[in-house]
């Protein structure tokens, strides 16, 4: 009996001793309405996102979005000759042409300390460039108005995303670690029983 009991805590060591391991993308369906307050995604390390009501502006007055950032949160953006000064950028959403969101898209990846207005009063997408402390990540975010519908980024260092990835698949996988404890704990449950029916 020891030794089944040895046995089992060794395998849980051994997985315990397992890395950490996650799905390639990390999503959010917050579908969140910020027409009266701020919205913020917090990505930790110092970065986040926060999405605000910019006004009246689109077509038929609509309100329209701003974003600003912390840390190295950055927008793609586009400056001269299209704008005078950067200006978060929109993507259509439709497959044919959502983009492929790395380091070779073809805009200016900012940051703004002071909520910048995006001209999407319809269904779009913003690509999305943040730093953590082991590498680049890449995301995006669909908008239309003051309304956030999903917000995504690749987890792999250095890895693109395309745009309109499916938030709603996305998940972590559970830790080798957490899987050898919950073995433990069966294996625990297990011995004890037996002991209650010896005794």
């Amino acid at each position: 009996m020891s030794m089944r009991i040895f046995a089992a805590a060794a395998t849980a060591a051994a997985l315990l001793a397992g890395t950490s391991a996650s799905a390639a993308v990390v999503g959010y369906s917050p579908n969140a309405d910020f027409s009266d307050s701020p919205f913020t995604i917090d990505i930790g390390q110092g970065v986040s996102y926060t999405f605000s009501n910019a006004g009246p502006g689109g077509f038929f007055g609509t309100d329209l979005p701003a974003v600003s950032t912390t840390g190295s949160a950055t927008v793609a953006s586009l400056g001269p000759p299209f704008n005078s000064e950067p200006q978060p950028t929109t993507y259509f959403t439709d497959d044919s042409r959502a983009p492929f969101i790395d380091g070779d898209l073809l805009a200016l990846f900012e940051g703004y300390d002071e909520p910048a207005t995006i001209d999407a009063p319809v269904d779009s997408f913003i690509a999305l460039r943040f730093d953590l402390a082991d590498g680049t990540r890449y995301g995006f975010a669909r908008l239309a108005g003051t309304t956030l519908f999903d917000f995504a980024y690749e987890s792999d260092v250095d890895t693109g995303i395309q745009a309109g990835a499916d938030p709603e698949v996305a998940f972590d996988v559970p830790e080798p670690g957490m899987i050898g404890l919950l073995g433990l704990g069966v294996v625990g449950i297990a011995a004890a029983r037996r002991r209650r029916r010896t005794a």
